[in-house]
């Protein structure tokens, strides 16, 4: 312990020593360290750290398996669940619940939260114990009693942390709830709403009973709920697998209309959550790590420099009696210090980091509140920094061989050995590698989301507001109550000035939700109604389609003629026509939607597509049609202005107010708002690479600067000779250059290839572009050609300005 202790304060001393050198080495050695402790923390807290319940590695989401995207199955009916409850062995607790949006009025100005119809087996499941009060009853599950359970956030926000809330009575959808309890500040409900959602929040605020939700629960083609649950003792997900396949065959056995093809497939909870976060993070991870290789070559290099200046310290030490492995441990203990400074400095950049990212990042990155500094990510940072100084520290120990004899002999002039030289330009060969691959990755996502924001969405948003909610089925109980007021809605705010067109839909495009149900195409029947397609079904108010610009491309839209009395008309898009009548003219043709009244409806006209999911996904089959013909309690208001939309807002809500003062809008946005938050988790994923793989670049740069001017220090009289003999400024000029030119080329070679193997990872991540487009690759090579070029030029400059005759004084 004492030999180290004496080891680490020379090694202090000797630093002190060299503070340019020193602040230099800190600094790159903090930024790489800064940066992947920064990514470490998030993929940290999105993909590694458990979810915040007892044993949550127990928790499971039943699902068809995949993405939660629109036609991959993840949610169920309730009477499927319940034939599932009651047959499962696999699961201790099994729960369903159902995403629900609630309007709160009273102690304050109404208010749309997001919420749950949660079943009482959902919080057995999770092990959760309120803050106060109790979870929702047994009995509240049937439906007996109307309960409500508050998140903190909203017991804090709208009720002023009242501690006696619990037992009294709040409005919510215009019907009295009994508060029972408050849930712990910090609960977090696990969070399975599909990516750009439009919400009033990722998180729920209000609980209420299963029992007690008023659409279609006993319907077994309402797929509305989601179903998790606790696994038993001793069961693993496997076993549940083969439970659930044989449950979802005997359900498409017994009821082929409804539960035709289902499948059910147990999945960690955790993962569901996630989802398809998890890959782009863990890409990011391996490039700032690349960035992080980059620092400590860099620091490697300067220390190579040194090690040159110090061998003829090393070799008296070394004639006095210092056996080589003294000496080793002592070189390597200066490395280590130095890169536990770095880890240090990166430790401070890293808070800012965290705090700057999850500024930053979409609200759409799931678990993004788990991102922290833990214990886990400081003993990551602890190991990288200690792997970093072994690393960077390695070649200078390994270098220290017999040649200090000679340094003590001569003074240190063969420092600069043949053998040194070629080792530094390896290394500035590899700096230039790794940053070409990151640089790589980067223009290709570069390229793939130009790509994907030229893609037409079917609409033109600009100037459009939209604003979302759900009628409350307690206020407006009849389909008939919600037309009614859909339609005093598109009214009033159609006659506001400053307004060109208003309409309605139940669901916007790329809001990442839909309605989807099955078509009977009457020309061409399906044997049975688990072979009927599905389609997306859109109810359409007002002047929608001109609100949004939706082009009419053969027969007509909708009028105020097809009111509820009138004949029952569709409106459908050309995939739908495409898919249903190739080579036809659809209009006049007949189909039932099997979503509720299956009266045969008469195709009037086709619209052009709109992307309903995302814009990296095509245009699906979509049914339209009016809602005097089949309004449901879903609004989402559209509104065409013909200036800026926001200032209209405040007359906008004046007149909702004006309808029904206890009924809340939320999330008033621009369509061009909505399409931008569509790009924002690839656009997250572009910044931070490109981010890195500058980075990197100005690393790379910096390395191949540090190699070209520390050759020419040393080639002084060798440039003065030249010069002497006649050399042209012009020639010197150029051998430098083409020297930093050479090493570029080479980096540039490897660094290509490299990439070519190692962008396949990044095709799930792409998007109209391949793995080897050209552009991206050419722009790479053109950027770090300037880059090697500038790096070059100002120490070239630096030996065309050599006067040969201080050169030569030296010799």
């Amino acid at each position: 312990m004492e030999t180290l202790l004496q080891d680490l304060r020379y090694a202090a001393r000797t630093l002190f020593k060299s503070p340019g050198f020193t602040i230099v080495a800190v600094l790159t050695l903090g930024l790489g360290i800064g940066a992947i402790t920064t990514m470490f923390s998030v993929v940290n807290g999105v993909i590694l750290e458990p979810l915040a319940y007892q044993q949550a590695d127990r928790l499971v989401s039943v699902t068809a398996g995949g993405p939660s995207r629109i036609g991959a199955r993840t949610q169920y009916s309730f009477p499927d669940f319940e034939d599932l409850r009651a047959s499962s062995h696999s699961f201790a607790q099994l729960g369903a619940f159902r995403y629900w949006l609630f309007n709160l009025s009273g102690s304050g100005d109404p208010e749309a939260v997001l919420g749950v119809f949660a079943g009482d087996s959902v919080f057995t499941a999770l092990r959760v114990h309120p803050m106060l009060g109790a979870v929702l009853s047994p009995g509240a599950d049937a439906g007996l009693v109307r309960e409500a359970l508050l998140s903190h956030s909203l017991w804090k926000r709208r009720y002023g942390s009242d501690r006696s809330i619990v037992g009294t009575s709040i409005d919510v959808d215009g019907k009295p709830a009994t508060v029972v309890g408050v849930l712990p500040e910090g609960f977090r409900y696990p969070e399975l709403v599909p990516a750009n959602t439009p919400l009033p929040s990722r998180e729920p605020d209000i609980y209420l009973p299963l029992g007690t939700e008023p659409q279609g629960q006993h319907d077994r083609s309402n797929d509305n709920y989601w179903v998790i649950g606790r696994l038993a003792p001793g069961v693993t997900i496997p076993q549940a697998a083969s439970e659930l396949a044989a449950f979802a065959k005997h359900q498409t056995a017994a009821y082929p209309n409804t539960d035709a093809n289902l499948q059910m497939v147990p999945q960690a909870l955790k993962d569901q959550v996630v989802g398809d976060a998890s890959r782009p993070l863990v890409i990011l991870l391996g490039a700032v790590g690349f960035v992080l290789l980059i620092a400590c070559a860099n620091v490697g290099g300067l220390l190579l420099a040194r090690a040159a200046g110090r061998e003829r310290e090393i070799a008296v030490r070394t004639a006095m009696g210092a056996s080589s492995a003294r000496l080793a441990r002592q070189l390597l203990t200066e490395s280590l210090l130095l890169s536990l400074l770095g880890g240090a400095l990166g430790v401070v950049l890293a808070t800012w980091g965290v705090q700057a990212l999850r500024s930053f990042a979409p609200a759409t990155l799931p678990r993004l509140a788990d991102v922290a500094l833990d214990g886990r990510v400081l003993v990551f940072t602890l190991v990288t920094s200690l792997a970093s100084g072994l690393l960077f520290g390695l070649w200078p120990v390994l270098r220290r061989d017999s040649r200090t004899n000679l340094a003590l002999r001569e003074g240190g002039r063969h420092a600069w050995t043949r053998e040194r030289r070629r080792l530094r330009a390896g290394i500035v060969i590899g700096e230039v590698a790794l940053s070409i691959v990151l640089l790589t990755g980067a223009g290709l996502l570069l390229r793939s989301f130009a790509r994907l924001a030229a893609v037409n969405p079917g609409f033109d948003g600009k100037g459009v507001l939209t604003m979302f909610s759900l009628i409350p089925p307690a206020r407006y109980p009849t389909p008939q109550s919600w037309a009614a007021y859909e339609h005093a809605v598109v009214d009033r705010i159609g006659g506001l000035p400053g307004v060109i067109q208003a309409g309605a839909i139940n669901t916007l495009p790329l809001s990442n939700i839909g309605d989807n149900t099955s078509v009977d195409i009457i020309d061409h029947p399906a044997k049975s109604m688990g072979e009927m397609p599905e389609v997306g079904y859109r109810i359409i108010a007002g002047g929608y389609f001109d609100a949004l610009k939706i082009p009419v491309v053969s027969g007509r839209g909708f009028t105020t003629g097809d009111s509820a009395g009138a004949p029952q008309v569709v409106v459908i898009n050309q995939s739908a026509a495409h898919q249903f009548y190739p080579g036809e003219n659809p209009v006049g043709r007949k189909l039932r939607l099997m979503n509720g009244d299956t009266t045969a409806k008469t195709i009037v006209g086709v619209i052009g597509d709109t992307h309903g999911e995302a814009l990296d996904v095509a245009a699906k089959a979509e049914v339209s049609y009016p809602y005097q013909q089949g309004a449901e309690p879903l609004i989402t208001l559209v509104v065409r202005t013909n200036g800026d939309p926001h200032l209209l807002l405040p007359s906008i809500k004046h007149e909702l107010a004006a309808i029904d003062p206890q009924f809340a809008f939320y999330a008033p946005r621009t369509m061009d708002d909505l399409l931008s938050a569509s790009l924002d988790q690839r656009r997250f994923a572009l910044e931070l690479l490109a981010g890195f793989a500058t980075a990197a670049m100005l690393l790379a740069g910096l390395g191949l600067y540090g190699v070209i001017a520390y050759s020419v220090s040393q080639r002084t009289q060798e440039i003065g000779v030249r010069m002497a003999l006649g050399a042209e400024r012009s020639s010197v000029l150029g051998l430098v250059i083409r020297d930093g030119l050479g090493l570029t080329a080479a980096g540039l070679g490897v660094g290509l290839v490299v990439a070519a193997m190692l962008s396949r990872v990044l095709r799930s991540q792409l998007y109209g572009v391949g793995t080897l487009d050209p552009v991206a690759y050419l722009g790479v090579v053109a950027v770090f050609a300037l880059v090697a070029l500038a790096a070059s030029y100002v120490p070239a400059r630096r030996a065309a300005g050599v006067d040969p005759i201080v050169a030569l004084r030296t010799e």
